[in-house]
């Protein structure tokens, strides 16, 4: 027998990368920096039984600020900016053999 305790799996996740060149361009033109964007995830997942398993997912739980920047001549300016919004899932698995 085994408690709810040891089917119980969570998992909170937290990533960040620096700017990043996303569009080089040639001669004077200045290059597209995609702004540094932090994401924040959390997942939990509970076995019922021997059979099913419950998942709920939320995904991007700061919903940071997608942006594009260039600089030119020491000023810098956004090209693209957006939100693209929280995820929350909820899902239920059925296991056919164990």
């Amino acid at each position: 027998y085994r408690g709810i305790g040891d089917r119980l799996m969570a998992n909170l996740s937290y990533n960040v990368v620096g700017a990043r060149i996303i569009t080089v361009a040639s001669g004077a033109t200045p290059n597209y920096y995609l702004q540094p964007q932090p994401l924040l995830n959390f997942n939990i997942s509970q076995e019922l039984g021997d059979r099913f398993k419950v998942k709920v997912s939320a995904q991007n739980l700061l919903n940071a600020k997608y942006q594009e920047l260039v600089t030119f001549k020491g000023e810098e300016y956004p090209v693209n900016s957006f939100r693209l919004g929280r995820t929350f899932s909820l899902g239920l698995s059925y296991y056919f053999t164990r």
